[in-house]
């Protein structure tokens, strides 16, 4: 890659948490003293389930993650 450029663009790396040691099978900490987890979510084919199952799960998720950042704050942080 030309040289110029590749001290223009900033690595992933620089944007990413220093990742420390495992905790758990899911969990792993950070260097700066935070931790993540992994979780997996289960999903359904639109397709095959009626609008009411789909709006009944979409709610449900909802009420779980507002739980979830009333509990844990500023200290919580969901990506996919």
């Amino acid at each position: 890659m030309n040289d110029g450029l590749t001290r223009l663009v900033s690595a992933v790396e620089d944007h990413l948490p220093k990742i420390g040691r495992p905790v758990s099978e899911t969990a792993t900490s950070l260097d700066s003293g935070g931790a993540f987890i992994v979780i997996r979510v289960n999903g359904v084919p639109f397709e095959s389930v009626s609008r009411a199952e789909i709006e009944a799960r979409y709610d449900g998720w909802n009420r779980q993650l507002a739980a979830m950042t009333l509990e844990k704050g500023n200290r919580l942080v969901l990506s996919q």
